[in-house]
């Protein structure tokens, strides 16, 4: 998978570890409702699904999904142990109909869901602390979009994406207004980071620079 720039840790790590299962539209249940499709090593839903095909495990029924992060990880720190089982010489195949399913399934913008759910040490959700934020602005009579210089106040973003896991790339390396990425001439020495909505107005309003770099 692509890499994002600013906070790439952050959205990368949402693209390749396993999904939350607070991101689906319909979390309620979920634990039980996907227990086929969860990851045996962390418990969530896998991502790059795979399936464990040890001979140790062909008497068995289960099928044992695991996150392809997660896998790699795990070997790498147990020496290439089964995580099942703790046996040697670990086999996988991708669980293609696990993928399929997973990737079908609808969810609210990450991004969004981390700002809603994150705790302040008042006990407050980072949700509730913007709209006090936005309480105390209206109160001083500031404009609730933008602030000083024109600038987007930055506490009035948002994002309200809802789609499917498919679309979970697309949204966060290209059009989440939560997320910035770094600009295509990076390489070249521009060090800007935008709004993934922004990038063409900023190639074209920063021509002259990039030429010059």
């Amino acid at each position: 998978m692509k890499k994002t720039g600013s906070g790439k840790d952050d959205v990368n790590s949402m693209l390749t570890d396993c999904y939350d299962l607070g991101w689906l539209v319909d979390s309620a249940g979920a634990q039980e409702r996907n227990k086929d499709y969860l990851c045996r090593i962390c418990h969530k839903l896998a991502n790059n699904a795979l399936e464990l095909s040890c001979k140790e495990h062909e008497s068995n029924d289960e099928v044992f999904v695991v996150g392809e992060s997660c896998l790699q990880k795990y070997l790498k720190e147990n020496n290439g142990r089964c995580p099942i089982s703790n046996h040697t010489s670990c086999e996988y195949q991708k669980s293609v109909s696990v993928r399929k399913q997973i990737s079908k399934m609808a969810i609210y913008c990450p991004k969004q869901q981390q700002i809603s759910m994150s705790n302040t040490s008042s006990s407050k959700s980072a949700k509730q602390l913007l709209q006090a934020l936005r309480s105390d602005l209206i109160n001083l009579k500031k404009p609730s979009s933008q602030s000083e210089g024109g600038r987007p106040n930055l506490f009035e973003k948002e994002c309200t994406f809802k789609g499917t896991i498919k679309d979970l790339e697309q949204h966060l390396l290209k059009e989440c207004p939560l997320c910035r990425v770094k600009c295509e001439f990076e390489e070249f020495g521009c060090v800007d980071t935008i709004e993934p909505s922004q990038l063409s107005h900023h190639n074209d309003t920063h021509l002259a620079q990039h030429l010059q770099l």
